[in-house]
């Protein structure tokens, strides 16, 4: 009973603490669900793939559950999701050709397409269910997926006339005869003849009322074949001829589904029901870009490409997908005050604006909020500031932006203001459009400083906490720079743009600076630049196309230009070396994380000791492309941000500060546990000792910051029994102090 009191306890405790952070150790993902792919249903539940994920959405009370790689997917790049009821299995496939099944509750992997050495795309575009069955219409022909036994039962492939590839839009079956449309036409064959064999099929030409054109919807309008051309309108099809309606001509349809007796069509101008008393639209003031529209004869659920599932039912609409960031393609990210900003993508392979409206999202206490001029349905409405660069500090706990073209805008009080060349010195290089380009804001005590790209020698600025302005005229570099990092003795570092020549620029505003180049001082392996990071005992960090260096001492970098940056070895090998590094950010142990295209990386903090390298085989790291990576101090948690979606992982290394009363978690410790305890709230990096009530040492760690873990084994890796711990900290001076008691229940 008391083991039983105990597991309650530590239950409650996990519970709680799950409200808002992850346990050390674990992951999770941070998906937009709001830009959907492919929609589905049973008679209970809506699903709802976006291309990294799906969720459910309980019809009777909107409730959602989300799924991942976390929690049961292969992989990401969802293309379709469809229902077979007759076998209540959920199939999902992917752009690479994997299928998965969902059946009670089960995940059953079936990856034989995508093992097959076909050089074809395997993307499938359509599904259809019939029986046990569910015919797949993909880029390389139909795949006939048998959901009762869980595996592929057939194929046919190289339909074309002439038996190469043909790619198959839809599907489906009538009386006996299997229609689809493809890239050349609707083609029909019987289900009696060998559909392997391209000449069985029957291919409709203007004979019989269709061109050979492409089409890329097909259902069942009372019980016969219907499709759309993007060209001449809906067709039905009857006794072996196609006849037009003459509706919905010279528009592109995105798909045909049946709703009772009658059909939802949706194309790029709008959503349609084609019933017995002819065309209705069906309206709805939030759909953008519609990929489906699915429902029943009171309510209608529709996919749409920014609006998420939209849920209409007569006059009455509601926006519904799971919280998550606005977008999934992120160009940078950014953690301050225990906050992670994500930013959306401002700027053309070529540097040119791209005008984007979708703003910001900011993950805060375990949930996304979304932020942007538009107003999309679940987001907050800003004023109009589009190609949101960067984001820092001001005034301590307030925020600033900047704009690739609009300047920077503060937000204080829940108040937006934005400073341009009309009230502000920020120079506007080509008036009278939005030109005020800013590429990176850092703070300090002194301000905010800011990068102003512009053709004249005053680029670099600083904003007061007063709302006063300097400017320093630097080198004229500094006209095109990426990157902007501070120094606690006032000497900012420039990466400069490698259009403009890249390196370094390293500035003191007393008028001093020297610039860093491959060829030239300071030993840099590139000009190329990607990051710059100042770590918690100021050593300058500095991430190029051609491996990593830093500079132990930067704060003598102008007085000695011949400091030579160190390279970090490890295994009597330079640290990547002539590899690109992407990315870096430090923890509160002073440990590096970097990103590179083989992964993430966690070293020592000198780099040359590796923590951890998590990659896609053994991680649920999304992609092995890691563009950027931000830490929240005060959680350890690590935001990885991959060329394919954004994910985190709840590292050990925090800035908390120390406790009075330690958070120690889980505890009790439930049997059967198989985590990490974490020990959150000790001295900056301190030593820690782990004693049975005996006083006998168990184990012992240093902490990464503020926090340290323990793996509930012993100091020769073997399990501990059932008991209370004590855990002590050893001081720089020598002395222990007892920090807290851990209860383990066996």
């Amino acid at each position: 009973m008391k083991k039983i009191a105990l597991l309650i306890l530590a239950l409650q405790s996990l519970c709680s603490y799950a409200q808002n952070n992850i346990p050390t150790g674990t992951w999770r993902t941070h998906y937009s669900y709001n830009t959907i792919v492919s929609i589905t249903q049973n008679e209970s539940t809506i699903y709802a793939a976006s291309k990294t994920g799906f969720f459910a959405i309980s019809k009777n009370d909107q409730s959602l559950s989300s799924y991942t790689k976390l929690n049961g997917l292969s992989e990401i790049g969802i293309t379709q999701i469809g229902y077979n009821s007759t076998t209540n299995s959920l199939i999902i496939t992917y752009e690479s050709g994997q299928i998965d099944l969902l059946k009670d509750n089960t995940f059953t992997s079936i990856p034989d397409i995508r093992l097959s050495d076909i050089i074809y795309s395997k993307a499938t575009n359509h599904m259809y269910a019939l029986g046990n069955y569910c015919y797949l219409s993909t880029n390389l022909g139909v795949i006939l997926l048998d959901t009762e036994k869980q595996r592929i039962q057939d194929s046919y492939l190289n339909l074309s006339s002439s038996g190469s590839n043909l790619k198959i839009y839809a599907s489906v079956v009538s009386n006996d005869s299997l229609f689809l449309a493809t890239e050349s036409g609707i083609m029909a064959g019987s289900l009696s003849d060998n559909l392997k064999d391209f000449s069985k099929w029957k291919r409709f030409d203007v004979g019989e009322g269709l061109n050979q054109e492409p089409y890329k919807v097909l259902s069942l309008y009372q019980n016969k074949p219907i499709t759309g051309s993007d060209d001449t309108g809906v067709y039905t099809y009857t006794n072996g001829k196609w006849t037009s309606s003459g509706d919905l001509m010279n528009q592109k349809f995105h798909s045909i589904e049946r709703i009772e007796t009658d059909v939802l069509i949706t194309t790029e101008n709008g959503i349609y029901r084609l019933s017995n008393n002819g065309l209705d639209v069906i309206g709805s003031s939030y759909t953008t870009s519609v990929s489906k529209a699915i429902g029943d004869n009171s309510t209608i659920w529709i996919a749409d490409a920014r609006n998420g599932v939209i849920r209409t039912t007569g006059t009455s609409e509601e926006i519904i997908y799971p919280s998550g960031p606005f977008f999934n393609d992120i160009s940078k990210l950014t953690s301050f005050n225990g906050k992670i900003f994500a930013l959306p993508k401002y700027e053309s392979n070529i540097g040119q604006p791209l005008r984007n409206t979708e703003g910001f999202s900011l993950f805060e206490n375990g949930q996304w909020y979304n932020y942007n001029t538009s107003g999309y349905p679940q987001t907050e409405q800003i004023p109009e500031f589009l190609d949101i660069s960067c984001v820092g500090t001001y005034k301590g706990n307030d925020v600033v932006f900047g704009s690739n073209g609009y300047g920077i805008m503060t937000w204080e009080d829940n108040t937006f203001t934005i400073l341009d060349e009309s009230n502000s010195p920020l120079v506007n290089s080509f008036p009278p459009d939005r030109n005020v380009f800013i590429k990176d804001i850092n703070s300090d005590q002194q301000g905010v400083w800011v990068l102003n790209n512009n053709s004249i020698s005053s680029s670099l600025y600083v904003l007061t906490p007063n709302q006063s302005w300097t400017s320093y005229t630097t080198s004229s570099v500094v006209a095109n720079a990426n990157q902007i990092e501070l120094t606690p003795w006032g000497e900012p570092w420039i990466a400069i743009d490698p259009s403009n020549g890249g390196g370094i620029y390293v500035y003191n505003p007393k008028g001093n600076e020297t610039l860093l180049t491959y060829s030239g001082s300071g030993t840099i392996p590139s000009n190329t630049i990607n990051d710059l990071l100042l770590d918690k005992e100021d050593k300058m960090w500095i991430a190029t196309t051609k491996g990593v260096v830093y500079f132990p001492y930067p704060y003598d970098i102008i007085g000695n230009t011949d400091q030579t940056a160190i390279v970090p070895v490890i295994d009597f090998n330079p640290l990547f070396y002539q590899e690109n590094v992407n990315t870096l950010a430090v923890d509160g142990g002073n440990r590096i994380w970097m990103g590179t295209n083989n992964g993430a990386w966690l070293f020592a903090n000198d780099g040359t000791e590796l923590v951890e390298h998590f990659t896609t085989e053994n991680s649920p790291l999304l992609s092995n492309v890691v563009e950027d990576i931000a830490i929240n101090d005060l959680s350890g948690e690590v935001f990885f941000d991959t060329d394919a979606g954004l994910i985190s992982y709840r590292g050990s290394g925090t800035l908390t500060g120390t406790y009075k009363t330690p958070k120690i978690y889980p505890n009790p410790v439930p049997p059967g546990f198989s985590g990490v305890i974490t020990i959150e709230g000790v001295p900056l990096n301190s030593a820690l000792k782990i004693t049975d009530a005996s006083g006998r040492l168990i184990a012992q760690m240093n902490a990464n910051g503020n926090t340290a873990v323990w793996d509930v084994h012993n100091s020769n890796q073997m399990e501990i029994g059932t008991g209370v711990y004590f855990v002590f900290i050893s001081l720089k001076d020598g002395t222990e102090h007892q920090f807290g008691k851990i209860a383990v229940v066996k």
